[in-house]
């Protein structure tokens, strides 16, 4: 079995829809892929590999869990991660873009 059929098996394993009976939507759960250690080890790589380019020289990791897997290809390919979010007008941003410090703590999303 090649190493990116083992990893799409084991990600569909360790993956869940999430949701109370009554609940009309269903949330997607991918704390499985963060407990397996052997999986998260392989998941930056292959996520690497999709890039097919020697060129990249950072790696972009959208709000929520895309930060968290930008950090493991970012840490596979040796570049650095700028973590980026959406506003609420829909564009992209860097974080120190669409954050906006207030007293009491900082928001973002604006």
């Amino acid at each position: 079995m090649s190493v990116s059929v083992d990893i799409r098996e084991r990600l569909k394993d360790a993956f869940a829809w999430r949701g109370d009976r009554t609940d009309e939507h269903r949330l997607a759960d991918l704390t499985g892929w963060w407990r397996d250690p052997a999986l998260l080890m392989q998941l930056g790589p292959a996520l690497a590999d999709l890039s097919g380019s020697s060129s990249v020289s950072l790696v972009l990791g959208p709000q929520s869990s895309g930060a968290m897997l930008g950090a493991l290809v970012a840490t596979s390919l040796h570049v650095g991660l700028e973590r980026v979010c959406q506003r609420l007008a829909g564009w992209w941003a860097t974080l120190d873009e669409c954050c906006v410090p207030t007293r009491s703590r900082t928001s973002c999303g604006s």
